[in-house]
């Protein structure tokens, strides 16, 4: 009849741009094989994760003041003496001001600081990282079978002990805040720990919350 019909290009094709600029679903690709679909998911998965490790950084940089724009090879900070310690670690990131640190912590999950040392438990790694509190140097890393550590959770400190909650070992690890040494593992049906989460201590006695017990267990800080 003089006139033709043709077929309009889908919007979203994989092939192309949807009306706001991003690739279509992988779905609009029937006659792709396997292996290209599969690949061309990770690669935006990649994309994905790297957009959100970027918003991460930023909202570090906002709230904390961090300095995260730092590049270049940073020091290399040797490991103090301690019951378990790593040989090599890296030192900060950024110079002059807050510091970005990353000295392999395994999920940290609590801090505490007595103004000369500071403290990190590592729910993942079953493990306590010190730190000099002054310049932010790893001192040394506290791990192994002795520290009874399982999931660590909650770290307090008054100066001369440290009290770390374990939260899966229903237990209380203390620490000695000069050496990093241990003290002594609490546990017993006595203490009726039940998965304690948190832990505090004024220097005279120590709370332990027990979050499964609904209650508190209070401690001497001095005999434990």
């Amino acid at each position: 009849m003089g006139t033709t019909t043709g077929t309009r290009p889908p919007v979203g094709n994989a092939g192309s741009s949807t009306g706001n600029g991003s690739p279509g679903p992988l779905g609009d690709r029937p006659g792709e094989p396997a292996e290209v679909l599969i690949k061309e998911a990770k690669r935006r998965q990649r994309r994905r994760w790297g957009f959100t490790a970027l918003a991460l950084v930023a909202v570090v940089g906002l709230v904390t003041g961090i300095d995260v724009a730092s590049t270049g090879s940073p020091p290399r900070a040797q490991a103090g003496h301690g019951p378990s310690s790593s040989k090599e670690l890296p030192a900060h990131v950024g110079h002059g001001g807050p510091k970005l640190l990353g000295w392999g912590f395994a999920a940290p999950d609590a801090v505490a600081t007595d103004g000369d040392h500071v403290w990190v438990a590592n729910i993942a790694g079953n493990s306590v990282t010190e730190l000099s509190a002054s310049t932010g140097v790893v001192v040394q890393i506290l791990s192994g079978s002795a520290f009874d550590f399982d999931h660590p959770v909650s770290i307090a400190t008054d100066g001369t002990d440290v009290w770390v909650a374990n939260k899966t070992g229903q237990s209380v690890t203390e620490l000695s805040a000069s050496t990093g040494s241990l003290v002594k593992v609490i546990s017993g049906a006595k203490y009726r720990f039940s998965f304690p989460a948190a832990v505090a201590t004024d220097g005279t006695d120590v709370w332990v919350a027990n979050a499964y017990g609904h209650s508190v267990t209070e401690l001497s800080a001095s005999t434990g």
